[in-house]
């Protein structure tokens, strides 16, 4: 949203020949508007001193900005659509590990069984319907038969000696790395679109 009195956007770098793309780590690209490639986040640079604690968080914030500041505008759209593409794939493989990790744990420790609570059913309720119905159709006497099977497959064998616990450790440490660079994702894509507002703003204040 904009704000009253707020400055309009600084113009921008961007025209024929300039990198639009740069300092964004060398990855598959995407193509902005204006035809220029622009890489995905995900490298870091060799040469960037990363600064620690708030002040120095927040001066790289800073940094972010003013350098997102200098693209033209459909360089800036298009690194924002490539972060928030990156986010989502880094979102979904993180799904992916922490169900891993929930299915080796469930190995481990063991599941309930589900049984249908035929206490708590009242008469010709929902449970009861089920249980007379659905279960019994399929020749079940309880909601989770089979589940173990179908749900752990590959872990009912035994895994080895220490087996679970390295891929324990190696499921919370890649759960912990990609929940790590998920962040910087969202806080790279926050900028751009916070950028991006502004030169909406700016044009607007133009008008």
């Amino acid at each position: 949203m904009c704000r009253s009195g707020e400055a309009a956007a600084p113009r921008v770098k961007g025209g024929a020949g300039h990198d639009d793309g740069r300092g964004m780590g060398s990855s598959a690209g995407a193509q902005d508007e204006a035809g220029a490639t622009v890489a995905v986040v995900g490298i870091a640079r060799a040469d960037a001193q990363v600064p620690r604690g708030p002040a120095g968080e927040a001066a790289a914030r800073e940094s972010v900005r003013l350098e997102l500041r200098q693209l033209a505008l459909p360089a800036l759209r298009s690194r924002r659509r490539a972060l928030l593409a990156e986010a989502e794939s880094t979102a979904h493989w993180l799904r992916l590990v922490r169900a891993r990790r929930d299915l080796v744990l469930a190995f481990v420790t063991g599941v309930d069984e589900l049984r249908v609570p035929l206490e708590a059913a009242s008469d010709g309720g929902p449970l009861d319907l089920h249980a007379v119905a659905d279960l019994a159709a399929h020749g079940l006497t309880e909601p989770s038969a089979g589940l173990r099977d179908l749900v752990l497959p590959g872990l009912a064998a035994d895994p080895g000696p220490g087996a679970v616990e390295q891929a324990l450790r190696r499921l919370t440490a890649a759960q912990r790395r990609l929940g790590d660079y998920e962040r910087a994702l969202r806080e790279e894509l926050a900028a751009a679109t916070e950028v991006l507002v502004e030169h909406h703003c700016g044009a607007l204040a133009d008008r």
